[in-house]
């Protein structure tokens, strides 16, 4: 997971000085570092990286493009053809990988197209994840907290396309 923070932090970085045609642009990797956004774990009350992957954009890394691009329309397509590049890079380097190792676990364990039509929506043929110990709020608690008790209620944008 941590190569897959640290190819994204690139990534985020060549996306910016892509767009910017100003060459005396400099973006310091501890700038990059310092947005809140890299935490791999998974909390309800704050923005991580696992809300990253998922398509949400927050509102900091947004301004933080802005620093460099100084317009919105910019900043737009910067952030579009960051995800972009999340995405295929989550695609390749790990949704493939992940796929080819179900298919291979599921011909050692003799399940087949005909047995996972027949269990389909009753219960999982074989469990892979642990249960986490983590307290995890349901029904969105985390931001209903953040509107009940006054933060930034909007702190990312659910999508972005140019």
């Amino acid at each position: 997971m941590l190569t897959l923070v640290s190819s994204t932090k690139t990534a985020l970085k060549e996306s910016i000085l892509s767009h910017i045609d100003n060459s005396e642009t400099h973006i310091d990797n501890q700038e990059i570092n310092d947005l809140d956004i890299w935490d791999i774990n998974i909390d309800n009350n704050k923005f991580t990286f696992i809300d990253l992957i998922k398509g949400f954009i927050p509102k900091n890394l947004s301004h933080f493009i802005d620093h460099f691009s100084k317009q919105k329309k910019l900043t737009s397509k910067i952030l579009y053809q960051f995800r972009m590049k999340m995405g295929h890079h989550i695609f390749h380097e790990y949704w493939l990988k992940r796929c080819q190792e179900m298919e291979k676990k599921d011909k050692d364990l003799g399940i087949n197209k005909n047995l996972k039509k027949r269990h389909y929506g009753v219960d999982c043929l074989y469990r892979l994840r642990q249960q986490s110990t983590i307290n995890k709020y349901e029904d969105l608690i985390g931001i209903r907290n953040n509107i009940y008790y006054g933060s930034d209620i909007l702190g990312y944008y659910d999508s972005c396309t140019p």
